[in-house]
């Protein structure tokens, strides 16, 4: 009996064969008709790229992956840890046909690099994914020659229904963010709702610079994603960018936002000035949640600018609010707290303010509890890293109770 290998996880396990190489009925069955394709397509990847059938097997293979391919509206498969070269040989399968029931294939954390990278934008470029909706790349190993690859597929005009274009957690840099955003920018992905780019600069790279951040925002001002309506943007390192990306946002050129997210950009007074005034846009007004992490120069200074825009009523719909990571000290608590006792944010559910070195102080739970006492509109959940005293964490709890009791009290009436 001679040996095939099968791909579990991400280990060849070998199993016996026929005297002609092809697995036992037993174990094709179990690779190829019982479990449900998210399943069994990375399993015969691997098997196809170890290269140990003959030609008819091959092509039996080949046939089974097009056949369940043809069988999913939604390919997920996220997290199996599948190989360049195995995704290259899905990208390969997609250029065989049309797949017009396929409108959600997601890949993240899956290798896309130097083989697979080619080959998912031939699939693209051929008009046989057009009916994609959501492309997730998270996390995929893409760098900056394969961001220009998927951009230029992008601008063949295949993809002109994708709404969902995940590449977050890949090294892309300027080069890849300037061809993505000239594509943005080139009309032909206009349905696009939802766009996440960059990454954590320690792990991910050097982040993007101004080049590629006035690229993006040359793309929001284009006009070109009038249905833009999720941002989140990862590791722009100098403020001068981040200004030109707030700018670009604030053109209302693009669409009505309900969730903007920013993650290790440089953000000082100046960006915060610049972010506060476009949060009191139009283009804001629909904003359900909104948040900065990991911005460590924003501080006390910078949460006393957006609270500018806190108080404005154009942010009534804001339901989360993320200020992780951000330095904030006694009177960034006070700005906070202050609002929240006025009523400010009245349909805020949830508040997150962890930081890693600089917990909540005794003043500041004190003001926060004033504020739940004061303000019994007030229901808001608010997580920190470490509260002073237990019993100081639970006299806010308890507050926000009574609040909530109230509420639903008054709501039943």
């Amino acid at each position: 009996m001679n040996n095939v290998f099968l791909r579990v996880g991400n280990l060849l396990q070998p199993q016996k064969t026929s005297p002609t190489g092809m697995a036992t009925d037993k174990a094709w069955q179990t690779m190829v008709v019982n479990p449900p394709p998210k399943v069994v397509i990375p399993v015969m990847l691997g098997v196809l790229t170890a290269g140990r059938q003959s030609v008819n097997e091959a092509r039996l293979l080949e046939a089974r992956i097009l056949e369940k391919l043809d069988s999913v509206s939604e390919l997920d498969l996220d997290f199996r840890l599948i190989e360049d070269n195995e995704m290259a040989t899905l990208g390969r399968a997609f250029q065989q046909r049309p797949f017009p029931g396929l409108e959600s294939l997601s890949l993240s954390q899956n290798k896309v690099e130097e083989l697979a990278m080619p080959q998912i934008a031939k699939a693209i470029e051929s008009g046989h994914l057009a009916n994609l909706k959501k492309l997730n790349l998270y996390k995929c190993g893409i760098d900056g020659p394969g961001a220009v690859m998927l951009a230029e597929a992008l601008q063949s005009g295949n993809l002109s229904r994708l709404q969902n274009l995940e590449l977050s957690y890949n090294n892309i840099g300027d080069m890849g963010l300037v061809a993505i955003s000239n594509a943005l920018a080139s009309g032909y992905v206009p349905a696009i709702k939802t766009l996440s780019l960059g990454g954590d600069i320690e792990t991910q790279g050097e982040g993007f610079h101004i080049q590629g951040s006035q690229a993006l925002a040359r793309a929001f001002q284009s006009g070109n994603s009038p249905l833009l309506e999720d941002l989140q943007l990862w590791g722009v390192v100098e403020e001068e960018g981040f200004i030109a990306v707030i700018k670009g946002l604030e053109s209302r050129m693009v669409g009505c936002f309900k969730s903007l997210y920013f993650s290790d950009c440089k953000i000082k007074l100046a960006g915060a000035k610049a972010l506060s005034r476009a949060l009191q846009s139009p283009s804001f007004s629909y904003l359900t949640l909104f948040g900065i992490f990991e911005s460590r120069l924003l501080g006390d200074e910078g949460i006393t600018a957006l609270a500018e825009a806190f108080k404005s009523s154009n942010l009534n719909n804001l339901e989360y609010l993320y200020l992780n990571y951000i330095r904030m000290k006694d009177k960034g608590w006070s700005e906070l707290t202050s609002l929240l006792e006025a009523g400010h944010l009245p349909n805020l559910s949830e508040l997150y303010a962890i930081e890693d070195f600089h917990h909540i102080s005794q003043a500041s739970a004190e003001a926060l509890a004033k504020a739940y006492h004061n303000n019994a509109s007030l229901v808001s959940k608010v997580a920190v890293s470490k509260w002073p005293s237990e019993e100081l964490k639970k006299k806010v709890e308890n507050l926000r109770t009574v609040n909530q009791n109230l509420r639903a009290s008054t709501s039943a009436e």
